[in-house]
């Protein structure tokens, strides 16, 4: 594994909450989403019952996920460090995101 990679994996990782949820979004928006989030080894979830869109990214990468996210159209409500990951599912990105240790 690259030390770029395994860094970006030690990282703490800010969850950002986009604007709307995921029945207000085209596929062709979540799947541009994903890529953005993807370019930043991020990850997309979507919390379960309520449809919310969670972006997960190591914090080095906040400002730079902001700014693509701006660019191509999408606003972030809100930010938090922890996401209850049972009550999410992954919509794309890495399954490795977090340290095994780091998970709750």
């Amino acid at each position: 594994m690259s030390t770029v990679l395994q860094d970006h994996e030690t990282q703490r990782r800010i969850y950002l909450t986009l604007e709307g949820t995921a029945n207000d979004l085209t596929n062709q928006d979540l799947l541009r989403i994903t890529e953005v989030v993807g370019q930043v080894h991020g990850v997309v979830r979507i919390r379960r019952g309520s449809w919310q869109v969670l972006v997960g990214v190591p914090e080095i990468n906040y400002q730079k996920l902001t700014e693509e996210l701006s660019a191509i159209g999408h606003r972030y409500a809100g930010h938090f460090e922890k996401v209850n990951e049972t009550s999410t599912f992954l919509l794309g990105g890495s399954l490795h995101e977090t340290p095994f240790s780091n998970r709750w």
